[in-house]
């Protein structure tokens, strides 16, 4: 009898071992989305002040960048800046000189990154080619 409560109890302990790994798995498969569909919209604007783009979305997506990845008709080119992905060019617009890729939500000008920022239901994104004046 102790031989056998000793083959359960390694069991039951394997089980459980297996049973945490797959959670571990599962959620490293969905990393980046809530499942939470969030609907909003996002408008792009070129250094003139012309808008290019506007579209409203659904998305799981937890981060901005993300989502925007995802949408088929917008094409966002962006590298690495050690503090998140730095757009560099949306749908074949790219900052030049003092240009650059700016956003707002809801209005107020963003203080994150697009790698950064979670997504919010009923977000209005605003993307607008802006020239930095420096110091």
């Amino acid at each position: 009898m102790k031989k056998t409560g000793k083959i359960i109890i390694t069991a039951m302990m394997m089980l459980c071992m297996m049973l945490s790994l797959t959670a571990c798995g599962t959620k490293d498969n969905n990393a980046g989305t809530t499942g939470d569909v969030k609907h909003i919209e996002v408008m792009i604007y070129d250094s003139t002040g012309k808008e290019i783009y506007d579209k409203k979305v659904d998305t799981e997506e937890t981060f901005l960048y993300n989502a925007l990845m995802k949408m088929d008709d917008l094409k966002i080119e962006a590298t690495n800046s050690g503090y998140g992905e730095f757009i560099t060019s949306i749908n074949g617009v790219a900052g030049q000189g003092n240009y650059y890729w700016n956003y707002y939500v809801n209005g107020k000008y963003s203080t994150v990154g697009v790698s950064t920022y979670e997504v919010q239901n009923n977000d209005n994104i605003k993307f607008i080619l802006e020239r930095y004046e420096g110091e």
